[in-house]
């Protein structure tokens, strides 16, 4: 579910933007960027997918009973 490979392809992205010269150096920054966005992106997708359940089915204590909320 952890988007792995684009998140180690932007990171190797950003580390070979250091060490290459200016004309290759676009094409690799925006590379990375593009990793970097899908990385940034999925993982708030998740992150919005386990929270729905909490918002929406949320549990409360009612004298000892749980009572779902609707």
């Amino acid at each position: 579910m952890i988007p792995g490979a684009f998140a180690a392809k932007a990171i190797l992205g950003l580390l070979a933007i250091t060490t290459q010269h200016s004309i290759t150096t676009n094409g690799t920054l925006v590379a990375a960027m593009d990793n970097t966005l899908r990385v940034t992106f999925t993982m708030g997708a998740l992150g919005t997918g386990v929270a729905i359940r909490t918002i929406l089915l949320r549990v409360r204590m009612f004298n000892g009973q749980e009572q779902i909320e609707e």
